[in-house]
């Protein structure tokens, strides 16, 4: 396992932002008005969208979602817009919340969204687009669909304005593979709050309740949705070899998704709770004792954030969303159940582990992120005649 401290992670663009923002134009006098754009509200998507409204005040945010459950009152959002059926649909409501809204800028999260959103062929509103990770990156799928998921990406640059980038490999990716001008980092939070021992401030000693070696077989659980780019097959097979070699060890996936996938992870015995956030996902998480990341790629997961959060040891693939963070590593399966004991009883091993989560969590600043995407939300403008066609706000 690589327990090295991280020397390249730490979100240090400010010269590049300030000129993606100087490349905007003047900053607007009016309060922007915001559109976020999601056709997988659920996740980790659904804890970023709901974290950008709460963080930036200033704006006026508005929600365009399907495929998950509605936001409480407590999201902050002015008005909420459902996506009611297929691609057809999304196009249909999109045009719809358009004109209801009239957003001076709009918010794709993830690429189906950002189909939606910059294939529009109406008037042009602003456009920042969240990818959330690049299918592309994808080592798994045929070459075939690699190429032309990385062939639509670059056919929508001219129609992107900014690209909001979750960390350095992903803001790198934007700008040298995909062809975007301009793309800004803005790094995810955790969507749960800070345990003791990861606390602004605190420097848990060998004598800390994170820290000490646990008794008993291990609890290893992951969160995230149940689909491919999590690789639950990957996550099936490491639950299999652990508990052939850990007696008594157990699995929990928290999420849920594709109904096949779910059914090969309760066959290797690991308990699917379904979605969970706030302090039921809180409580599943204290109850384990290492975080498990089975992801083949990403952009940078909110729940490694969420579980460093609540003093789990962290356990990743060697995936480039990882670089330089120095979080403990497996490759594959078969080195998960060494990795999980040490972990679960090596007092040294998992203070290493716990050190190198609060390096992480300490990198991913929440007030960075909320100055960079109030600064530019305030830069970008509406299209005049968007502005003027459209009709008044409404639910």
């Amino acid at each position: 396992m690589d327990f090295t401290p991280p020397t390249t992670f730490a979100p240090q663009l400010d010269a590049p932002f300030a000129a993606s923002l100087e490349l905007l134009g003047e900053v607007p006098e009016e309060r922007p008005v915001v559109l976020h754009v999601t056709e997988c509200y659920d996740g980790g998507v659904r804890s970023v969208v709901d974290q950008v409204a709460a963080s930036v005040p200033t704006a006026e945010h508005h929600l365009l979602y399907g495929g998950g459950p509605q936001p409480g009152p407590q999201a902050g959002y002015a008005s909420v817009h459902r996506i009611r059926g297929g691609r057809l649909a999304a196009r249909r409501d999109y045009t719809s919340a358009l004109r209801r809204v009239r957003p001076t800028v709009v918010h794709a999260h993830s690429s189906w969204a950002g189909l939606t959103v910059r294939g529009f062929t109406g008037p042009r509103v602003p456009v920042v687009y969240q990818p959330h990770c690049f299918a592309f990156e994808d080592g798994e799928r045929a070459l075939w669909f690699r190429l032309a998921t990385r062939s639509v990406e670059r056919a929508l640059t001219g129609r992107t304005d900014v690209v909001v980038a979750v960390s350095e490999h992903e803001r790198r990716l934007s700008v040298d593979v995909v062809g975007h001008r301009r793309a800004v980092l803005v790094p995810n939070v955790p969507s749960v709050r800070r345990g003791p021992s990861t606390a602004p401030g605190a420097a848990p000693g060998p004598e800390s309740p994170a820290v000490r070696p646990r008794g008993g077989a291990p609890h290893v659980v992951m969160l995230g949705r149940v689909c491919a780019q999590k690789d639950p097959a990957w996550f099936a097979e490491a639950a299999r070899r652990t508990a052939a070699q850990v007696p008594g060890a157990r699995f929990t996936w928290v999420g849920d998704g594709e109904p096949a996938a779910t059914v090969v992870l309760a066959a290797a015995g690991v308990h699917v709770t379904g979605w969970l956030t706030g302090e039921p996902l809180e409580r599943v998480l204290d109850s384990a004792d290492v975080y498990l990341h089975s992801a083949r790629y990403e952009g940078f997961p909110v729940a490694v954030l969420d579980a460093a959060s609540r003093d789990l040891p962290v356990l990743v693939r060697p995936i480039h969303a990882f670089d330089g963070t120095g979080l403990a590593r497996v490759s594959t399966p078969a080195q998960v159940p060494d990795a999980v004991v040490r972990l679960h009883r090596d007092e040294a091993h998992r203070a290493a582990a716990l050190a190198q989560g609060r390096r992480v969590l300490e990198a991913m600043d929440g007030v960075l992120a909320a100055r960079r995407l109030e600064e530019l939300y305030a830069g970008m403008r509406a299209a005049p005649a968007r502005r003027a066609a459209a009709r008044p706000v409404g639910r």
